[in-house]
C-alpha cells in the first residue's frame, strides 16, 4: 500500500487537474471517492478560495496501483499536452505514444479515453485515419506471424519497409481470415497461450520454427510482450499476470 497526497486545485488559465490510477492495463480517473481494490480516501480538507477553491486528498493506493497526476496543458489546454508534461515524454500525438507514456496497452488506453475524454480520443483517431491515407498501399503476397524479427528474414540489398502499429483486434481479424503462416518457436508456448487467453488470438504452433525469407509484397506481423514473470516451479501464468502484461503488435511490409 502506498500513501499519497493530491489536490484537485486547477491550474492557471483554469486548467483542470486530474489524477489517473493505473493497475495493469486498467486506467481509472479519480473523482473524489474511494474505489474498491484501487484507492481509499483516508481523509480530505477543503479550502474555500473563490474560483481557486479546492480539496486536498490523503489517499492510500492498493498494491500494484500507480498514480499519474497532472493538469491539462498550458498552451493548448489538452489532456495530451498535460500528460506529456506530467510524464516528461515526447509529443503524445498517437495512440501508441500515449499508451507508452502511461505504461499501458493501446486497448486499455482506448477503453479508458473514449469514456473519459471522448474528444481527445477522436483527435487521436483522426490522426490515425489521416496517416493511413498517405501510407503507401501494397498488395500483400504472404503474411507471417511471429515474436521477433531478424535481418536474415529480409531480402538482400536495399528495400523499403513500412512499419505500422496494430491493435490486437486487427491482428485477430487478419489471423481469423486465414492464410497467415506461423513462424513461432514451440519453446514459446506459454507466451503464445498468454496471448490466446488475453486476446483470443488462435494460431497453430509449428513443430519446428520455420526459416522465414520475406520477399517483396510479404508482411510480417510481430508481437512483443513485457511484464510476464519468469516461471519457477510452475508451468503457466496466472490470469492476473496475463492481464498485467503489456503486449504490442506491429507489422513490417516489404514494399514492391
Amino acid at each position: 500500500m502506498t500513501d499519497i497526497n493530491w489536490s484537485d486545485e486547477m491550474g492557471s488559465r483554469s486548467r483542470k487537474a486530474w489524477l489517473l490510477l493505473i493497475k495493469g492495463n486498467e486506467i481509472t480517473a479519480f473523482t473524489g471517492n474511494s474505489i474498491p481494490n484501487v484507492v481509499v480516501v483516508a481523509g480530505h480538507d477543503y479550502k474555500k478560495n473563490g474560483k481557486w477553491s479546492h480539496t486536498k486528498y490523503r489517499l492510500s493506493l492498493a498494491d500494484g496501483v500507480r498514480a499519474i497526476a497532472g493538469k491539462d496543458g498550458w498552451e493548448l489546454g489538452t489532456f495530451a499536452e498535460g500528460l506529456q508534461a506530467a510524464t516528461k515524454s515526447g509529443p503524445l500525438d498517437r495512440w501508441t505514444t500515449m499508451a507508452q507514456a502511461l505504461g499501458v496497452s493501446e486497448e486499455g488506453l482506448k477503453k479508458f479515453l473514449r469514456g473519459w475524454r471522448p474528444k481527445a480520443a477522436e483527435t487521436l483517431d483522426d490522426v490515425e485515419v489521416k496517416l493511413a491515407e498517405i501510407t503507401p498501399k501494397v498488395t500483400v503476397v504472404k503474411t507471417y506471424f511471429g515474436f521477433g524479427i531478424a535481418d536474415s528474414m529480409f531480402p538482400e540489398g536495399s528495400c523499403d519497409i513500412v512499419r505500422e502499429s496494430l491493435s490486437p483486434e486487427l491482428v485477430k481479424f487478419v489471423i481469423d481470415e486465414g492464410g497467415v503462416i506461423p513462424c513461432l518457436n514451440p519453446s514459446h508456448k506459454l507466451t503464445i497461450d498468454a496471448m490466446r487467453t488475453r486476446f483470443g488470438i488462435n494460431i497453430p504452433i509449428p513443430e519446428k520454427a520455420p526459416v522465414v525469407k520475406l520477399e517483396r509484397g510479404d508482411r510480417l506481423l510481430v508481437m512483443g510482450v513485457s511484464g510476464l514473470p519468469r516461471l519457477e516451479g510452475r508451468h503457466e501464468y496466472t490470469a492476473e499476470e496475463i492481464e498485467a502484461a503489456q503486449f504490442r503488435f506491429g507489422s513490417y511490409t516489404i514494399m514492391e
